[in-house]
């Protein structure tokens, strides 16, 4: 979301920032860290990203929970971890370099991933995500969300007294 915040700047499209947000997921998860680990690294790089400059304690959590994405960061720029540190520290790394960093990277990140087995957390997200899709496209094609809520306040005002309405200001 803060990457995304911080397309702004970037002026990047929306395939752009597609493939970069997909780059960024599949560095996290060669990275092999918990999804904890993972969400504070990402935090901070979506925070120095909105900054515009990924440096100090952002840098640091990208390079500690998520190694992978800091060397897609470092090998992009033709650097080490080590001289990406010192650039950090320096606050000489913008956050277009992040970004063309990671597309320089991108093949060889989906190459990587391509070759990774999953864990079941990651097979879990999958899952979930497909899963929240579906119901999503239910809800757009159906609005039954919309008619389950309408059959329980129904329910409710039927077995009480009052309306629907009466009843909810309770619970607002």
């Amino acid at each position: 979301q803060r990457v995304a915040m911080a397309n702004k700047a970037l002026n990047l499209s929306q395939a752009q920032l597609q493939r970069l947000l997909l780059t960024i997921n599949q560095t996290v998860a060669l990275s092999g860290v918990s999804g904890q680990a993972a969400s504070a690294a990402l935090v901070q790089l979506g925070q120095g990203m909105a900054a515009g400059v990924l440096r100090g304690e952002e840098l640091n959590s990208v390079i500690e929970q998520t190694p992978r994405l800091a060397i897609a960061i470092a090998e992009g720029m033709g650097k080490t971890t080590g001289d990406l540190k010192a650039m950090g520290e320096a606050g000489q790394i913008t956050a277009q370099q992040v970004v063309n960093s990671l597309f320089k990277e991108a093949a060889r990140v989906e190459t990587e991933f391509e070759k990774l087995t999953p864990t079941i957390d990651q097979s879990l997200v999958v899952l979930n995500n497909s899963f929240g899709q579906f119901i999503d496209q239910l809800e757009q094609q159906y609005s039954i969300f919309e008619k389950i809520a309408s059959g329980i306040g129904a329910l409710g005002v039927a077995m009480g007294e009052g309306s629907m309405s009466e009843r909810m200001t309770g619970y607002v």
